[in-house]
């Protein structure tokens, strides 16, 4: 760290350069230095909404999902439409066994970006977790017409499907999914 100080790699002062390089250390499994660069980077610019996701990152890589939860929030907070902040924070939540939770930020990332996949499927999975089988079916549905080839989504579907008593949609969901495994 002293290094990349010291060769002028990274210039004291420079907030984004230091969030930048807290994500690398933290891409790289260096939690504990990650974590320093971001709270140095926050410690320049309290708004640094990257800095507050790469620390958020960092903290759920850690499994402290309390800390996470909070730096996801705060990152939001500067920056309102940080999609991937908005989508973390829902998988936070679901990781959590928080359905509930998940649902308003997974509408948010969904308004931010219609074609996500990922926010679709993940908002039918926390539905679907909250025995909601119906509004489930829908997001998968959504994300089907993003992208058909989508197994998780098929299985899923398969899931909801059968929690609403309709095992003939479910047979044929799982086969598709089953038919796109062995092709892919």
């Amino acid at each position: 760290r002293d290094r990349l100080i010291k060769d002028d790699f990274l210039n004291p002062g420079d907030s984004n350069g230091w969030a930048h390089t807290g994500g690398y250390f933290g891409l790289g499994g260096f939690n504990e230095s990650a974590i320093a660069f971001c709270r140095r980077a926050i410690k320049l610019d309290a708004d640094n909404s990257l800095a507050w996701f790469n620390l958020a990152v960092t903290f759920s890589v850690l499994g402290k999902s309390p800390e996470a939860v909070d730096a996801y929030q705060t990152a939001i907070k500067t920056d309102p439409n940080y999609e991937a902040a908005w989508l973390n924070l829902a998988v936070e939540y679901l990781q959590q066994n928080k359905p509930l939770e998940a649902i308003n930020p997974l509408r948010h990332t969904i308004r931010l970006n219609p074609q996500d996949l990922k926010s679709h499927l993940y908002l039918g999975i926390a539905f679907l977790n909250a025995d909601r089988p119906k509004e489930a079916i829908v997001e998968f549905d959504a994300a089907l017409s993003i992208d058909p080839r989508s197994v998780e989504t098929w299985e899923n579907k398969t899931l909801a499907l059968k929690q609403i008593g309709d095992e003939v949609g479910a047979r044929k969901c799982f086969e598709e999914a089953v038919r796109l495994k062995s092709v892919n």
